[in-house]
């Protein structure tokens, strides 16, 4: 179904907010990304190898968690999510200490592709977990179909869970009057 290429995403517009030096440059911007994580798809340990678990048991290895960023505006009192990855719960739980709101545990989620890695953590949003309402979830017409038509992720949209925000290739989102999202296309395997 998914063509040769994924949907990678970047943020145009706070970049050179994320070149600080000091920490107290760093505390003092209002817009700013976080890394939640960097692994693969599947995380560490890896499945099936078993000396990576023991070492994470003994201490001498660390636990990561999969590729995901965070978009924080202090001044907006808004967070986005980039990948719902399977680590999601451990990354929203750090993302919400940037920036608490009571409102919603994150104001949305884009998706970049439908690797195991990049979406299958919006299970959480579902009613087994967390029975969230309406989170605004961006994707690609591909990626919208897919979770509009394969189970168990339309649950999600069927029961609201999940409202699906369209993107287009090269189609700048605007999520306020400082922070826009424009999606690309990148050659990627299926």
């Amino acid at each position: 179904m998914f063509k040769n290429k994924f949907y990678a995403l970047i943020i145009c517009t706070i970049l050179l907010s994320c070149q600080s030096n000091t920490e107290t440059e760093k505390a003092s911007h209002q817009q700013y990304l976080v890394v939640l994580g960097t692994l693969q798809d599947a995380g560490f340990p890896h499945i099936n190898y078993s000396h990576e678990f023991e070492a994470v048991a003994a201490g001498t290895l660390k636990k990561g968690n999969v590729v995901s960023l965070g978009l924080i505006d202090k001044e907006a009192g808004k967070k986005w999510l980039f990948e719902a990855t399977p680590d999601m719960p451990r990354q929203l739980y750090e993302l919400e200490k940037h920036l608490k709101t009571s409102e919603q545990i994150v104001d949305g989620v884009f998706l970049t592709h439908a690797h195991i890695g990049h979406y299958t953590g919006l299970m959480y949003f579902g009613k087994e977990a967390m029975n969230a309402k309406g989170v605004r979830t961006y994707v690609m017409p591909e990626m919208k179909y897919f979770l509009e038509n394969n189970g168990p992720w339309n649950q999600l949209v069927t029961l609201q869970n999940l409202a699906l925000q369209p993107l287009r290739a090269d189609s700048t989102v605007h999520l306020n009057a400082k922070l826009k999202v424009t999606p690309f296309l990148v050659p990627h395997r299926d």
